[in-house]
């Protein structure tokens, strides 16, 4: 196996840790919130987590899109 094959088995599988450990975690947080608080800080979580992502593909989409003119 290469380098690169490794590496994308190692991001597979912090994924799928990732994946599974939220079932456990919403399950252990409805013993403390209520399922539309749950609902809301993984709304807000995710926001605040793909909101740099999202900016800066507009602004490679926008250097993209403009650059002719």
């Amino acid at each position: 196996m290469n380098k690169n094959s490794i590496e994308k088995w190692v991001l597979l599988l912090i994924l799928s840790i990732i994946w599974g450990s939220s079932f456990i975690l919403m399950k252990k947080s409805l013993v403390y919130f209520s399922y539309l608080e749950v609902a809301f800080y993984r709304l807000i979580i995710a926001f605040f987590s793909l909101s740099p992502f999202f900016i800066f593909s507009i602004q490679k989409l926008k250097k993209i899109i403009l650059s002719p003119f």
